[in-house]
């Protein structure tokens, strides 16, 4: 996964304190940015409805399109 990949959420957060996503399944967008410096790898999303969502643990979404 990488920066302009286009992602969707594919489950429920069960930490919503952390994630941010405040569960929002299907929800699709592009990655704007991954933080790889702690142990879990989080990213930074622009969703389709023009908000960008922080702290997304990766595990969280699937890769449907992937930019070139």
């Amino acid at each position: 996964m990488k920066v302009g990949d286009l992602v969707r959420f594919k489950s429920i957060p069960r930490h919503p304190d952390i994630c941010e996503c405040r569960g929002c399944l299907g929800e699709k967008g592009v990655v704007l940015d991954i933080d790889d410096s702690h142990r879990q790898t989080s990213l930074s999303i622009l969703s389709t409805g023009g908000v960008i969502i922080k702290k997304v643990w990766i595990d969280y979404v699937e890769e449907f399109y992937v930019s070139r």
